[in-house]
């Protein structure tokens, strides 16, 4: 079949009738997507990630090899031992707009330190690897100034007791020592001479005198270390064009003094597909690796990123920095992250006081004008390192679809670990997290919500365990530990295991905690909430009547009033007997202090159980201020309410269940007035 490209530009014609001939396979089909908790959906993921990688697998007409180690320029390219050598002669070649496809092969072990990167807009191209499988990835470096051990550039500074410099000659953006072990002890960026002789594996580079200062790591004479400067703005490798395959390659130093200028970057939009497997990429500036589509035409690309590793953005000021990223101007882009790692976070630099967790993982968004929203986003099996320069919190998500119920998500996260992180925003805009493991050392900050702002969210099948002894006691009033902070959040959490370290005396996790009524979807059943320690407490707002619990089960936890089937586990529980409950407790993959089973879910965590298994999906809770019945909370429901004012016990017009009838109800029935949801 052939492949369908939209506006193309007339040069590229004689190219696109060259793809149809190769017979490459039509679109993906991403619709009708099944329910994400059904026993379908991972096998129509699964497939329709094999067809977005069977698009772009197709034998190309031409292909050239280069070397940076034994290449020449002067050579033919057409074979290993005729290779080329330089960025440049590749860039020549891979943007000529040519009637055939092309490749471009990088010798394994090599690497190319370069101002420019391996950029192109042509359809088509692949970008891969050749040579010993055993050797790194090809490296396309903006490292270009290199410092190698015997150089005897250094010179030291009068005065100091620790700090070399050399005459630059380029602006450097970073520096690291002895290559990839800065990815464990990264250099640190500091603001002058003095800060560097006191900070072990720190920089300076003045902009007016042109010198960069260094203090090495472990004291060491620098002439004794192979250091190396970071120069270049650009793009590590970029691709643009519909049917582009890059794998196998890294990027390192990219677009660290821009913005969106990323070591790793698909830029497929109109209908342009790209796949990127099996790359790494570390130290850019607010990005790293990511989907980015601006501009007037920036919509509908669908990009595809597979076993990929990236790490270390630099400082981006207040709007945060993200490891992988999708971005589409006008939305209805689809973006797949399968298997990918989120290694590493924010480099320590003396604008962030040498933080040591920053930046998200993840991040997907648009421009933001009304009606611009991402079609797909899909986090499969993702990784978050823990390390003292990892991130700080899960991946998160806006402009996605709005999704009130299950069956309209559209941004996903199927299988997640994240140890270490020490904030989560568990529930985000319209998105469902699915078979998590996390493990939270929460920060004392009133950053503490599990939850966006106005976000509707799904958490299913998740363990999530929150050590919360970095807690301040003084500020527990104004900073307790919620589930949601504004008005109409609806979050959900179902068949998980939420447990709580260390809660200081008189703190609360408060579920649904915006103080109105108007969460009418809020939810958390058939879900164990553990308290490991003597204090905290862990309750429902009970502000909020439409917020429906059921079905849960308490490990150390006193009582949950407004749960109706509460199961309480106590440590002499037998640990072969599931627990008494008038259903099925599902919850995820781990076991209480005391060897106490969770419970008697047979699925587990999909890592390492092989389905979810289905899940039960209550009704949307029914208008409760519409007395009548008649659709809308209107006069004629204000007027039963009334009638019943000062009514003690069951009451239809005790809305609260305080079993009273009074002002709290009347508030309820005004906050809702109007048609029903």
């Amino acid at each position: 079949m052939g492949v369908i490209f939209q506006r193309m530009a007339a040069p590229w014609i004689c190219c696109v009738i060259a793809l149809m001939q190769h017979g490459a396979v039509a679109h993906a089909q991403v619709d009708p997507m099944p329910l994400v908790t059904s026993s379908e959906w991972e096998d129509w993921y699964l497939q329709l990630l094999q067809d977005r990688v069977d698009e772009v697998t197709f034998t190309r007409d031409q292909t050239r090899y280069v070397s940076s180690s034994d290449g020449d320029d002067r050579n033919d390219g057409l074979t290993p031992g005729t290779a080329w050598k330089s960025i440049d002669k590749v860039l020549s070649w891979i943007n000529e707009p040519v009637q055939e496809t092309r490749e471009i092969l990088f010798r394994r072990g090599d690497a190319w330190h370069s101002n420019v990167g391996v950029t192109t807009n042509q359809p088509g191209i692949r970008i891969a690897d050749f040579g010993d499988s055993r050797l790194p990835r090809p490296r396309i470096s903006g490292f270009t100034l290199q410092w190698p051990a015997g150089s005897g550039s250094w010179e030291p500074v009068k005065g100091s007791r620790n700090t070399w410099s050399v005459q630059s000659g380029q602006e450097v953006h970073w520096v690291r020592q002895d290559h990839d072990a800065d990815l464990d002890r990264p250099m640190a960026r500091v603001q002058s001479v003095v800060a560097v002789d006191e900070r072990a594996g720190s920089f300076f580079y003045d902009q007016e005198s042109g010198i960069l200062y260094v203090h090495p790591r472990d004291g060491v004479d620098p002439d004794t270390a192979h250091l190396e400067g970071c120069t270049s703005s650009g793009r590590g490798i970029q691709v643009k064009g519909d049917l582009a395959l890059v794998e196998n390659m890294r990027a390192d130093g990219w677009g660290m003094n821009g913005s969106q200028e990323d070591a790793i970057q698909s830029q497929a939009r109109n209908g342009d597909r790209n796949v990127i497997r099996n790359c790494h990429a570390f130290y850019s500036r607010n990005h790293v690796i990511t989907h980015w589509n601006n501009g007037p035409q920036g919509n509908d690309g669908t990009a595809t990123f597979i076993d990929c590793t990236a790490g270390f953005t630099s400082y981006y000021g207040s709007s945060g920095e993200t490891i992988f990223n999708s971005y589409t101007a006008k939305g209805g882009s689809s973006t797949i992250f399968h298997r990918c790692t989120a290694a590493r976070g924010t480099l320590p630099s003396w604008e962030n006081d040498f933080s040591s967790a920053r930046a998200f993982p993840f991040y997907c968004h648009t421009s933001g004008f009304p009606g611009y929203q991402l079609d797909l986003v899909i986090l499969y099996d993702f990784t978050v390192t823990a390390h003292e320069y990892g991130c700080k919190t899960t991946p998160s998500m806006n402009q996605l679809k709005t999704a009130f119920e299950l069956e309209s998500v559209r941004g996903i996260i199927y299988g997640i670990k994240g140890h270490g992180l020490t904030a989560a925003k568990l529930f985000n805009n319209n998105m469902a997290l699915l078979n998590a493991d996390l493990k939270l050392l929460v920060e004392d900050n009133s950053a503490r919500a599990l939850q966006n702002f106005k976000a509707r969210g799904w958490l299913i099948n998740a363990q999530v365990e929150m050590d919360l002894s970095q807690i301040d006691v003084g500020f527990l009033d104004k900073y307790s530990l919620y589930n949601a902070t504004t008005t109409d959040n609806r979050p959900n959490i179902w068949h998980s295991h939420l447990v709580f370290k260390n809660m200081p005396p008189g703190m609360k996790f408060q579920f649904d905690n915006d103080g109105s009524a108007s969460s009418r979807f809020s939810t958390m059943f058939k879900t164990v909430l553990s308290k490991w320690g003597p204090y905290g407490q862990v309750h429902c707002n009970l502000t909020d009547p439409t917020c429906v619990i059921n079905n849960n089960a308490y490990f150390e936890i006193p009582s949950m009033p407004n749960d109706p089937k509460p199961v309480f586990l106590l440590q002499q529980f037998p640990t072969d007997t599931p627990p008494p409950a008038s259903s099925l407790i599902a919850s995820s993959n781990g076991i209480l202090p005391g060897n106490q089973p969770l419970s008697f879910d047979i699925n587990g965590i999909r890592r390492n159980q092989s389905s979810l298994g289905p899940i039960e999906v209550l009704p949307p809770p029914p208008c409760i201020a519409d007395l009548d019945s008649d659709g809308s909370v209107s006069g004629k429901d204000l007027g039963i309410l009334l009638s019943q004012w000062g009514c003690i016990g069951e009451c239809p017009g005790d809305l609260d269940g305080n079993g009273l009838v009074d002002g709290s109800d009347m508030g309820i029935l005004l906050a809702g007035w109007g048609s029903c949801p």
